[in-house]
């Protein structure tokens, strides 16, 4: 993914290509889910937890921005190293948002470890092929990543996860569209 973004940007602004992704993927799974759809598209949407729902647009469309921005400040190489920090976030923000998974001593060193080798990867050339800005921009999209991935399994266990994913590319194209 991060590569065809780094090579579209060429020829169209970073939010806009991001529009443009979710927009045409929230055609393409509103016409699967039609399809695929054994009940009323109605009853789809009864007992949407639509603040969880709303939430985990948010992160989608923060991901989208941060992502798509961000490849357009750094490279791809380092902007996938750093977009790929998401875990780590999940692991630490996971014992705030699930009480069933808390960060212990050993999780913490884990985390501390995986931070500090990423950290290693970049210490010589901070500044080579990226700028400050794109790499705190693919962080940040890392950070949204982890805290959608974590609203996200709370949302699907009270509906459907093709309407959530619908809901999430519809909004995040429209919002990344202004």
């Amino acid at each position: 993914m991060g590569i065809v973004i780094k090579a579209t940007l060429a020829d169209a602004p970073p939010l806009g290509l991001g529009a443009i992704r979710m927009l045409v993927s929230g055609a393409v799974l509103w016409v699967w889910l039609t399809w695929r759809s054994r009940v009323g598209a109605t009853s789809r949407w009864i007992g949407v937890p639509w603040r969880l729902v709303s939430l985990a647009t948010l992160f989608y469309m923060l991901l989208q921005g941060f992502t798509h921005t961000g490849f357009n400040h750094t490279s791809a190489a380092r902007g996938i190293v750093l977009l790929n920090t998401t875990p780590l976030f999940v692991a630490a923000l996971a014992h705030f948002v699930a009480p069933q998974e808390l960060l212990n001593a050993i999780k913490l060193v884990g985390i501390a470890l995986a931070f500090a080798g990423v950290y290693a990867i970049f210490a010589r050339s901070f500044d080579a092929g990226g700028t400050r800005l794109g790499d705190l921009l693919m962080l940040s999209a890392a950070l949204s990543w982890s805290l959608h991935t974590l609203v996200t399994k709370r949302a699907t266990q009270r509906m459907d996860s093709g309407s959530l994913m619908l809901v999430q590319f519809l909004g995040a194209g429209m919002a990344l569209h202004c």
